[in-house]
This record gives structure tokens, sequence and C-alpha cells, in this order.
């Protein structure tokens, strides 16, 4: 697998495109060289079952990513700093990623970055659905996340990353998936306290119901995403529900619901109910109406089509 210049990609003017494909991923930036002259980057590119590795090497440049460039599934990536200093630029503001750090970022962001002089990074990209599934804690917002290398388990994941870099060659597919694997074990766990914190079930409760709010629109939310995003176990995460008369699924259900109900209650709302029920993350609008009328005893269409709705 080889990076690609890409002529056909639409970026500013002076922006050369520049894409890397695996599978369902394909990623695309734009880059230019600082000082206009002629870019001499390498780029080393290598999968492991599902993830793609890219080790770049680059002089002083700056480029952008553009979320509407991408292709495939979605994506997110951890960009291990391995020489040089990346600024990078977004709506939220600049942030500075140090050599040692490990900036977070995902495809459904648009931003700019900067390398001022010689830089080496190593970029592991990973399906969205994989890691929010199995690495929660390192799923993302829509800002990226820089983990500092004053923090233990990054600079353990770091030195994975390089030792797999030196033992590529030397090392199966099999120890491959393992040492990447065990790099993301190490990422999602960066911000978490060597010592355990006290933290109330009421606080964990509400910071979880926030999350569903946010995510009610996501078809592949489920327990087993919210858990590893939370860094519980699955039966932890039940038990909590459970104590308040709730079930994880019953509480995604009854919002999606619920917002639903919302918007059929606006005379602005196009009359399109099974583009409703997907957008609030149902994938079937004969379900949907089946839910609907049981929870609040009559269909969506009869619901939006009543007298007093206005």
């Amino acid at each position: 697998m080889t990076a690609r210049r890409s002529h056909t990609s639409r970026c500013r003017q002076g922006f050369a495109p520049v894409s890397i494909a695996h599978r369902g991923m394909r990623v695309t930036w734009a880059v230019q060289d600082i000082e206009q002259a002629h870019l001499a980057a390498s780029i080393d590119c290598f999968d492991i079952e599902e993830l793609m590795i890219a080790s770049i090497r680059s002089p002083g440049s700056s480029g952008h990513v553009d979320a509407h460039t991408h292709g495939g599934v979605d994506f997110c990536c951890l960009g291990f700093q391995m020489q040089g200093t990346q600024l990078l630029r977004n709506h939220r503001g600049q942030s500075t990623v140090a050599p040692g750090d490990v900036v977070v970022w995902s495809s459904r962001m648009t931003g700019e970055f900067e390398f001022p002089g010689t830089n080496h990074e190593v970029l592991l990209f990973v399906p969205t659905l994989q890691l929010e599934r199995t690495w929660g804690r390192l799923a993302l917002d829509d800002t990226p996340k820089v983990l500092s290398s004053t923090l233990v388990m990054v600079a353990m994941a770091h030195a994975g990353v390089r030792a797999l870099l030196q033992q590529r060659c030397e090392l199966g597919l099999e120890h491959q998936s393992e040492a990447v694997k065990a790099v993301l074990d190490l990422a999602s766990k960066a911000d978490m306290p060597l010592r355990p914190t006290l933290r109330s079930k009421s606080d964990l409760f509400t910071e979880i119901l926030q999350h569903i709010e946010r995510e009610l629109g996501n078809p592949d939310i489920t327990p087993q995403s919210i858990a590893g995003r939370f860094g519980c176990s699955v039966r932890t995460l039940h038990a909590l529900f459970a104590t308040r008369g709730e079930t994880v699924s019953g509480m995604i259900r009854k919002r999606r619901l619920e917002r639903c109900r919302i918007e059929l209650g606006c005379a602005s709302m196009p009359d399109r109910i099974g583009d409703l029920a997907v957008q609030w993350g149902f994938s079937d609008a004969a379900h949907f109406s089946r839910l609907f009328k049981a929870s609040y005893g009559v269909s969506p269409r009869a619901y939006k089509n009543r007298p007093d709705s206005a």
C-alpha cells in the first residue's frame, strides 16, 4: 500500500492533495511546503487487519484536512509525534503537539496543521465503530484531543509504537496485531488517574445520560460502546440503570422517541416520517411507528396531523 498524490480532489490553491487507503478507509489531506519549495516527504504505509499505519517524515510544511474529502467508513486517527512540533488549528482554537504527545482526531473533523521544522509522525487509523466498541475512552466529540507525553500511559504507548516500527519485519501478523492493540489499550487509559478517584454513581449516571443525549442520532450506540466510553463494565452499566428502574436500551429508546415527538409537533417539519426515524437512530420506520404508538397512544402521522399541532 502506497500513498499517492491526487490532482482530482478539490483543495485550496497551492496545496497538493495526498491520499492513503486501506479496505474501507480512505484518508485525504492537503499539504503545502512552508517555503513554497518541493515537499520531499516520505510516507511508509502498512496495514494490520482492519487498521492502517502511516509513518510520515517531512521537512517544515503546513496543510489542512477537510471532513468532506475522505471516503469510505468513518475513522479515528492517533497521531504519535515522534520528532518535531505540530500546531493544530480549528474552530475551537489552536493546540500544540510536542514530541512524545499523541493527538487523536477523526474523519468528521476539519482543521489546519503546521510543522515548523523537520517532522516525524506515526499515524494509526482505526475504523470509528471499532474504536468506540473497544477503546471507547478515545472517542471524540468535535475537536481533536491531545494526550500529553507527561502521562505514563502515553509514554508507554509511544515506546510500543517505536518498537513496532523497529521490529515489524521480525514479527508475524499475529504479534503485530497484538502489539497495536496493546498500544491502543495504553492510549485509551492515558487520562485515567493512576490511583482511583471517588466519583459518585449519581455523577456517573448523569454523565452517561448526557452522552446518550448527544449520541441519540447514532444508530450504533450500544451498552457496550457506552461502557467502553466511560471505562466501566457492561454489567456495572446495567446495574447503574437497574437501580433507577431503567434499562440502558430502554433509556436510549425513550429519549429517541421523545426527540421524534417534539419534532412531530413542529408545523415546519417535512411530511417524511421515515426520514425522521432514521435521523434519530431508528433503522426501521415500521418498528419506529409501533414503538411510538405504544408510548404515546397514536401513530407518528396521527400525532403530526392532530388539530392542536402548530
